[in-house]
């Protein structure tokens, strides 16, 4: 697992998307995303970089109301009723990261810090 995380171990993935001109395949199908799928391997489905929570909510107004009128002419009251329908819907979306939903940088916990930092110098490369 650990050979994985740092990328000693190729998958198919890596290895289609190492072959040349593979992106046009891609073009006309979808054959990288079923050689995705395929892996089934736990590392590669950890953690996301981000991800997004969808909400639609909506509100409906129905609207109804009578009244009686008379004609100028006869004095007959007749009623009247007239009805209405109003609609609002909304859509939001909230950005989640893998340490939840929309995380600002400055309520990060100091072990969460930490292993961020032991990430960011675990990647480091010398030159050689």
């Amino acid at each position: 697992m650990l050979a994985k995380i740092f990328g000693f171990k190729p998958t198919p993935s890596a290895v289609y998307r190492a072959i040349p001109w593979s992106w046009l395949v891609d073009w006309f199908s979808n054959l990288g995303n079923v050689i995705d799928n395929l892996d089934t391997n736990i590392v590669s489905r950890l953690a996301n970089d981000y991800f997004y929570v969808m909400r639609e909510s909506g509100t409906v107004w129905d609207l109804t109301t009578s009244t009686v009128v008379y004609n100028d002419k006869d004095l007959i009251p007749r009623t009247v009723t007239a009805s209405a329908v109003a609609r609002t819907f909304v859509k939001t979306r909230l950005r989640g990261d893998p340490f939840g939903l929309a995380t600002p940088e400055n309520t990060l916990s100091g072990m969460q810090l930490s292993i961020l930092g032991a990430l960011g110098l675990s990647r480091l490369r010398k030159p050689s």
